[in-house]
C-alpha cells in the first residue's frame, strides 16, 4: 500500500498513518508540507525510506518510524531537520552498515533518540554523532558488546542511557567508564540490566564528584567475591 502526496494540505500540522499496511512512501509525499510538526507511521511494513523524504519539513519536531521493517537510513533522510527533538526508530531491522555516518548530523536539537530492538553491534563509532542536547538514548535489545569510553564526552546532557538486553560482558574498565559520567553537570541513569556482566568491582568505583549516577545491573551474571564487594 502507498500514500499519495499531500499537496492540498499545505497547512497540515500533524500526520498519523500508523497501524496500517503501508509498505512504501512516495518520495514527494511531504513536498508541500513545510508546517508539519509531527509525523507518525508506527506499526506498518515500511522497509525503505525515500532519500530526502523529510527535507521540505523543516518544522518537524517529532518523528515515529518504529515497528516497521527498515534495514537502512539514507544519508539525507533527516537533512535540514534542525527543529527535531524526538526520533523513534525502535523495533526495526537496522544494522550499523545500514546507517550512514551522516544520517543524524543535522539533528541539532534532538532530545530523545530511540533505537531499541534493532540489530546494532559494537562499536557504534561515528553512527551516533556528538550532541549537546541529547537527553535520552534508547539502545535496549540490540547486540552491543562494548560500553564505549567516548560516550560521556559525546553526550554531556544525557540523563538516561538504556543498554539493557544486549551482550555487554567482561570489561575490566567498565567501572571507570561509568564513573566518567559523574564528572558532569547532568545526573544520569544507566541501565545495564539483562546483559552478561559477571564482575563489577564496587570497591574501585569512586564517589561521584558532581552529581548522582544510578546504575541498573539487574538480571546479569554477577558473582559475589572479594572483587565484586
Amino acid at each position: 500500500e502507498r500514500i499519495p502526496e499531500l499537496k492540498q494540505l499545505g497547512k497540515l500540522k500533524k500526520l498519523f498513518i500508523g497501524h496500517n499496511r503501508i509498505s512504501r512512501l512516495n518520495r514527494d509525499m511531504l513536498l508541500h508540507n513545510s508546517e508539519l510538526t509531527l509525523f507518525k507511521a508506527t506499526n506498518n511494513a515500511i522497509s525503505e525510506m525515500p532519500e530526502n523524504f523529510f527535507n521540505s519539513c523543516w518544522s518537524l519536531e517529532i518523528i515515529w518510524l518504529d515497528k516497521n521493517n527498515l534495514t537502512s537510513l539514507p544519508k539525507d533522510l533527516f537533512k535540514n531537520l534542525t527543529s527535531l527533538t524526538f526520533l523513534s526508530l525502535a523495533s526495526n531491522r537496522l544494522t550499523n552498515a545500514g546507517i550512514d555516518a551522516e544520517a543524524f548530523q543535522d539533528l541539532r536539537k534532538i532530545n530523545e533518540l530511540h533505537l531499541e530492538h534493532n540489530m546494532l553491534t559494537s562499536p557504534l563509532g561515528g553512527i551516533l554523532p556528538s550532541s549537546k542536547t541529547l537527553s535520552i538514548l534508547g539502545l535496549t535489545n540490540n547486540m552491543l558488546t562494548l560500553f564505549e569510553n567516548t560516550w560521556h564526552r559525546k553526550w554531556p546532557k544525557l540523563a538516561s542511557l538504556q543498554l539493557g538486553y544486549n551482550d555487554l560482558g567482561l570489561d575490566e574498565n567498565l567501572h571507570s567508564k561509568l564513573f566518567e559520567f559523574s564528572n558532569r553537570e547532568q545526573e544520569i541513569t544507566i541501565s545495564l540490566a539483562e546483559n552478561k556482566i559477571t564482575n563489577f568491582p564496587l570497591l574501585h568505583l569512586p564517589e561521584p564528584q558532581n552529581n548522582q549516577i544510578v546504575i541498573d545491573l539487574q538480571g546479569n551474571k554477577l558473582k559475589c567475591d572479594c572483587q565484586t564487594l
